[in-house]
């Protein structure tokens, strides 16, 4: 089961364990979760996916996104990241295909690039959006689940400049 990874307050800045640190009251707002192969469903043919569990609240801007793969993504000989939504699974990448979680490392998806303009055009953004992770393989995705080797720490940067009482 995915863990929910948690943001210490220390000093009026909030750390998010990876050398990110955000000030206290600021917009810059994440979701990060510490996710491994057995938390993807199987998309029936080559690919899986995992939603975030907490969605992007309407009315955000795409900042970025982090992957850390500290456990490779093995079974198959490649297992491509993409970052998106359900309709649009690489509407948060500038490079999709060349993020593979096959080899552990970090992998970074920034919004000063195609994405961010994409993100701001397309109206997803203007609803509370959820946050697909979509891994492919060249084979079955359930040969990268049966070598139930992947690990990540993904983490979702946006801004939410309203208030999340309105």
């Amino acid at each position: 089961m995915a863990t929910k990874l948690q943001t210490v307050k220390a000093l009026g800045k909030y750390s998010l364990g990876s050398g990110v640190e955000i000030l206290q009251g600021s917009p810059l707002k994440t979701i990060g979760y510490d996710i491994t192969t057995a938390d993807f469903t199987d998309g029936a043919g080559t690919s899986g996916y995992f939603d975030l569990p907490e969605t992007v609240p309407a009315g955000s801007i795409f900042v970025g996104w982090t992957c850390h793969a500290y456990g490779a993504f093995t079974g198959d000989t490649t297992a491509i990241l993409t970052v998106g939504t359900s309709g649009t699974t690489n509407i948060f990448c500038d490079d999709a295909g060349a993020d593979d979680l096959f080899t552990a490392g970090w992998f970074v998806g920034a919004g000063a690039n195609e994405a961010l303009a994409n993100a701001v055009r397309n109206p997803h953004m203007k609803t509370a959006t959820t946050v697909r992770i979509t891994i492919t393989g060249t084979a079955d995705f359930t040969s990268i689940v049966t070598a139930a080797a992947g690990k990540m720490k993904f983490c979702f940067f946006f801004l939410h400049l309203e208030d999340d009482a309105v």
